[in-house]
């Protein structure tokens, strides 16, 4: 479902033994996760693990439609578990110069982001 300049997909459990279908099970229905769309996924790992949020996949997986996709634990981002999304044919690697500002991290090594108007495109 497109909305601007990113979009919104709709989850439905395989089953209950799935992500997805303990996720409804433990906590209802309501967000799953948010993601972000970064150019080059292993350089934002990288800079987000050094910031001291705790990586879920510290190496990016195959996601939907043949992108590389990596979670952030939610525990370090306000409880909301979030994904970092690099498209299939994404080449560029001029680096995420806020992407911590942008997923709003909050760590003892980043302080609280101020807005500042990121320069950092989202792309999906």
């Amino acid at each position: 479902m497109g909305a601007g300049p990113g979009y919104v997909q709709l989850l439905e459990p395989l089953g209950p033994d799935t992500p997805v279908g303990k996720f409804l099970a433990r906590r209802g229905e309501g967000i799953h996760h948010v993601g972000y769309g970064v150019d080059d996924i292993q350089a934002a790992l990288k800079a987000i693990g050094a910031a001291g949020v705790r990586l879920i996949d510290e190496r990016p997986r195959h996601g939907s439609l043949g992108a590389s996709i990596a979670f952030l634990h939610p525990a370090d981002l306000g409880g909301v578990l979030t994904e970092l999304v690099q498209m299939a044919g994404t080449t560029s690697h001029r680096g995420e110069t806020d992407l911590l500002g942008r997923i709003g991290c909050r760590t003892p090594k980043a302080p609280p982001p101020r807005w500042s108007g990121s320069n950092v495109r989202v792309t999906g």
